[in-house]
């Protein structure tokens, strides 16, 4: 059987829910117990990171969405892919999960499905941002 990319026609996307974070956000507590359970406990490392997480993730959300401005699926897996890697190191793996999607998609060069995870993660990030910086 021919793969997605002989054919042309788009992998398959997960169905994601267009609300943020699939419901209601997790509490700035969660984010921040989940950050730091994802650093190994080291609440002093997620003080340090935290203001590096604000501008990388904010950053990184502006080039994708400049990516799929300008239909560069490369672009779009680069910085998909950059962004899920910081979205995991601060244990945000909802988030994440929608930039690996993005990613997944674009490396097969079709950007075609990818707005409504895009979406979320434009919705998200901010909030992670707020949460996680809250007291640093």
């Amino acid at each position: 059987m021919p793969s997605s990319q002989e054919t042309n026609t788009p992998p398959p996307m997960p169905d994601f829910d267009p609300r943020p974070f699939s419901g209601s956000p997790p509490s700035t507590a969660q984010s921040r117990a989940r950050a730091i359970e994802a650093l190994s406990g080291d609440e002093s490392l997620l003080q340090m990171l935290a203001p590096q997480f604000r501008e990388s993730a904010a950053n990184q959300v502006e080039s994708l969405k400049q990516a799929l401005a300008s239909a560069d699926a490369p672009e779009v897996r680069h910085w998909s892919h950059t962004l899920k890697g910081t979205l995991v190191t601060v244990g945000a793996k909802e988030s994440a999960a929608l930039a690996a999607a993005i990613e997944r998609t674009a490396r097969e060069g079709i950007l075609d499905g990818v707005q409504v995870p895009f979406k979320r993660l434009c919705a998200e990030v901010p909030v992670l941002i707020e949460q996680l910086t809250a007291n640093s």
